[in-house]
């Protein structure tokens, strides 16, 4: 199940999502958003702090969003690991840390 709640103002218009953001849902974010920026003058905000899931096409809206500077609110730790996705460049690995460590010396 899914929700969107919508905040409509004269600098900003802010979308909700609540629960999976998936199937009409995805539709309708889209047509908010071309529509906004079609505008001009506000900012569009996703808040995904309440979000409970996505699927690829939900994963792969809110990506175009984020690299064409949408805001993204994230507020809880679920929501932050969701925005790691989001802003994850596709195909590029992670790199892992490298831990060096000290030699023993034969003197200890």
């Amino acid at each position: 199940m899914h929700n969107l709640i919508f905040q409509d103002n004269a600098t900003e218009f802010r979308v909700k999502i609540i629960g999976r953001f998936a199937g009409a849902a995805i539709a309708r974010v889209r047509r908010l958003w071309r529509t906004v920026v079609k505008e001009g003058d506000r900012r569009f905000v996703i808040d995904i702090s309440q979000m409970a899931d996505y699927d690829s096409a939900g994963s792969s809206l809110l990506h175009d969003m984020f690299r064409y500077g949408v805001t993204i609110a994230a507020a809880t730790p679920k929501s932050l690991v969701f925005l790691g996705e989001i802003s994850r460049v596709p195909g590029k690995r992670e790199r892992g840390i490298l831990v060096h460590r000290r030699p023993v010396s034969a003197l200890s």
